[in-house]
């Protein structure tokens, strides 16, 4: 029966092993998992499984937008006129 509800939502659950996490970032490899768990400081326990809820911590943060300096603005506005 487990089997059963895992094929039809892998994303069930509070746990992630390496592969469904993976899915779930989405990293293309587990590889890529890994290095993507230790850039954003994922803590896994003993057995190498992560909380969902880190995952979803990590993902819900907002990227810094970026900025011009404020003479290549003045630049570009010379340009526009």
């Amino acid at each position: 029966m487990r089997e059963l509800v895992a094929a039809v939502d892998p994303f069930r659950g509070p746990w992630f092993d390496a592969k469904t996490a993976a899915a779930y970032v989405p990293c293309k490899t587990v590889k890529a998992w890994y290095a993507w768990r230790r850039r954003h400081g994922i803590i896994a326990r003993a057995n190498g499984s992560v909380a969902k809820a880190d995952l979803d911590r990590v993902l819900r943060r907002r990227k810094p937008r970026r900025q011009m300096h404020p003479a290549s603005l003045a630049n570009l506005r010379k340009l526009a006129s």
